[in-house]
């Protein structure tokens, strides 16, 4: 009856099952990094830095409306209303102060812009905004005696393309982050695709590695297992010959059976008890000589 060894190389595949998984949970690890850091990029230039830009926008729309319905009403249009006009204002005020404090409406979600320069950069836009809206409350109040051209007109003038050149800056400094950060998205993108790829070979050279040293462990678990007999279980030995019956009821003399099942080596000698049976005559011949 053959037994399997002990299987001591085991271990050693154990160990290096636990490695590989910890080179995978690594992996996985840097792979999650980088996908949620490009996801919070994508979102800062989505859900932030493009609203910005739609808000500038607004304020220079909103204002220059104001500008020239103003200026329809100076010239004596009786169709607009200085109402109107400051409801203009109002809307490029709220859009200004959503830049520095949030806001939303139905056109959508404005979050307060980060950047400390850019901020002072739009309190100063909001600043020249409400001035720009008393302005056009005093000329409108003093329209009957202050005609085109007069300082107060100028005035009004000078201020509207002051904030306007003032919000021109801001958007420029918007687009210039956007810019700045499509080209940071783009490089996280590429260096995304290309861990992937590095990571797919990595993974596929791993799992090569691991079923080349699977199949080097069995090979030489089978090896040890042909190589390694051991004789167990219960043996039916004559008690006259002393041969031994195997399992298909032949009978064998003992030293093949041995020989057979075993990495025994069987050497042929004479123990003294043998010895003195047998030779026994022979050494009192030669002992009375």
């Amino acid at each position: 009856m053959d037994k399997p060894s002990d299987l001591s190389l085991v271990p050693k595949a154990a160990a290096f099952s636990v490695n590989i998984f910890l080179i995978v949970i690594f992996i996985a690890v840097i792979v999650i990094g980088v996908v949620a850091y490009s996801f919070q990029l994508g979102y800062k230039m989505n859900a932030g830095i493009a609203p910005q830009v739609d808000a500038t926008m607004k304020i220079k729309l909103e204002t220059t409306t104001a500008h020239l319905w103003f200026e329809e009403i100076i010239s004596g249009d009786r169709v607009e209303k200085i109402e109107n006009v400051i409801k203009h204002i109002d809307n490029a005020i709220w859009y200004a102060q959503a830049m520095l404090e949030g806001g939303k409406n139905p056109e959508g979600v404005y979050v307060p812009m980060v950047n400390p320069l850019m901020r002072q950069d739009i309190r100063e836009v909001l600043a020249k905004i409400r001035v720009f809206k008393t302005i056009i409350i005093e000329r409108y109040e003093a329209m009957q005696t202050s005609g085109v051209g007069t300082p107060i007109d100028q005035r009004v003038d000078g201020v509207f393309n002051n904030f306007q050149e003032q919000a021109n800056v801001v958007e420029a400094k918007l687009q210039e982050a956007i810019a700045a950060d499509l080209k940071q998205y783009r490089f996280l993108q590429f260096f995304l695709l290309v861990s992937l790829i590095v990571i797919t070979v990595l993974v596929l050279y791993i799992f090569f590695r691991y079923e080349k040293k699977r199949e080097e462990n069995l090979a030489s678990i089978q090896e040890a297992q042909n190589r390694v007999k051991i004789l167990s279980g219960f043996l039916p030995v004559c008690s006259s010959c002393k041969k031994i019956k195997d399992d298909e009821g032949d009978w064998h003399q003992i030293e093949s059976y041995i020989k057979e099942h075993s990495e025994a080596v069987i050497s042929h000698s004479i123990c003294p008890e043998c010895s003195n049976n047998i030779y026994h005559k022979f050494v009192q011949k030669s002992a009375s000589r």
